[in-house]
């Protein structure tokens, strides 16, 4: 006899969180999630024991409770169900528990648009990051997005990272990790699939008009590009807007190129990375319907990828730069 779960009716989402909402039931998650794959399932009593001592009528109620959405019943013992394990990364994350703060502090990286030392925070589960010598890639006051940043203080954007991320590891670390994690779902993301649930995307164009970048922001959008990409999830809550530098990673052509030249897109150097993809040039040939070109540059050698109204590139150059 295997899983008998498969026979309960779906929860609603209600029922769902209140299924959840016990101390007890949040330490069967966990108990099943520090478990091995291994050691699961558990017996009854090896899990009761590693909950805690707990009245065995008691324990045997509250996991009844959690047996068929969020736990797995077999004939050797109980085990998490994928959406068991989905609270349960919740939890050991600390995205549900906890909310550590890092005050701004310099890191070991530099702003790829005039090479100063950048500065971070972490608050919110994200890093915030800051130029002090130039207005970065978003030219909005820096008083906005972190408190303690000056106001003349350029922004470069923010990085998820859940709480665990930050644990034991040092500012510069912390940034290192946000960019790889962050980087990870931006990657997903870029083919139209949520990061968080798997389901679709719909995205959108956010192009300023009357665009003034130059060597900084505009003064119109508070961007350094006027073309940003959008995008939210059909199902979640999960939005994100980013720049085409980020959006376009995606692309065999761009991969290829910054793989040519020592960027590595699963563990990138920030440095090496942002100096490519967050520092490239832009021309807008048409508003509507859309149509522009992003040229990368890396050690003399660039490539351009025209993009239409639909996001796909159609068009990719590649020269020589003096």
């Amino acid at each position: 006899m295997g899983d008998d779960s498969s026979d309960e009716t779906p929860l609603s989402p209600g029922d769902a969180f209140a299924a959840l909402g016990h101390e007890i039931r949040v330490g069967i998650l966990e108990a099943l999630a520090d478990a091995t794959r291994v050691e699961r399932p558990l017996a009854f009593s090896e899990l009761r024991g590693r909950v805690g001592t707990v009245d065995s009528a008691k324990f045997n109620y509250h996991l009844g409770e959690l047996v068929g959405h969020f736990v797995a019943r077999t004939d050797d013992g109980y085990d998490l169900r994928p959406a068991g394990e989905r609270v349960a990364e919740a939890v050991l994350s600390g995205a549900v528990t906890d909310d550590p703060v890092m005050d701004r502090v310099p890191i070991d990286a530099t702003c790829p648009y005039c090479g100063a030392g950048v500065e971070m925070a972490y608050r919110d589960e994200r890093t915030a990051a800051f130029c002090p010598e130039c207005r970065g890639a978003y030219a909005m006051s820096a008083g906005r997005v972190e408190k303690d940043a000056p106001d003349e203080y350029g922004f470069l954007g923010y990085l998820d990272l859940p709480p665990a991320g930050i644990q034991n590891r040092t500012p510069t670390e912390v940034f290192e990790t946000a960019l790889r994690w962050h980087l990870s779902g931006q990657l997903l993301a870029s083919t139209g699939t949520c990061s968080r649930c798997s389901a679709p995307m719909e995205e959108w164009l956010t192009l300023c008009d009357d665009h003034e970048g130059g060597d900084g922001a505009c003064p119109e959008c508070d961007n350094r590009y006027a073309a940003q990409h959008s995008a939210r999830c059909t199902n979640c809550v999960y939005s994100r807007r980013t720049t085409f530098g980020v959006y376009l990673l995606d692309s065999v052509e761009l991969q290829s190129f910054l793989t040519a030249h020592g960027v590595d897109l699963v563990s990138p150097d920030y440095d090496q990375f942002a100096s490519v993809v967050m520092n490239y040039g832009e021309e807008i040939h048409d508003a509507d319907p859309f149509e522009a070109s992003f040229t990368f540059t890396a050690d003399g050698d660039a490539i351009t990828l025209t993009v239409d109204d639909d996001f796909d590139v159609v068009d990719v150059a590649e020269q020589t730069v003096d």
